[in-house]
């Protein structure tokens, strides 16, 4: 499941490289020397790059608002939740299995 995990992770973290890339190349019209760097810098950033994924993806590819919510906020939300439900248990002081 781990393995599985991981996979999505990186598969995300690539389309939302390819969303932030083209949104650079083509709204703001970099070369690709400094767009493609940026935009891996800014896609893996954890709260930037899904936001940023999000307007690029409504933006420069047409896609619907609440698609591109779903492509790359829902992971994220999932995420934040799961850490502040791990941070609960710790405080309280039981394990969860």
């Amino acid at each position: 499941m781990q393995a599985f995990s991981y996979a999505l992770y990186i598969l995300l973290g690539i389309v939302q490289m390819l969303a932030v890339y083209t949104f650079f190349s083509d709204v703001w019209q970099w070369e690709i020397f400094l767009a493609a760097p940026v935009a891996f810098i800014v896609s893996y950033i954890p709260i930037l790059g899904p936001i940023a994924g999000t307007y690029a993806a409504i933006t420069v590819w047409g896609l619907q608002w609440w698609i591109a919510c779903l492509i790359f906020l829902v992971p994220l939300t999932i995420n934040v939740l799961a850490v502040f439900i791990r941070a609960a248990v710790a405080l309280s002081g039981t394990s969860p299995r």
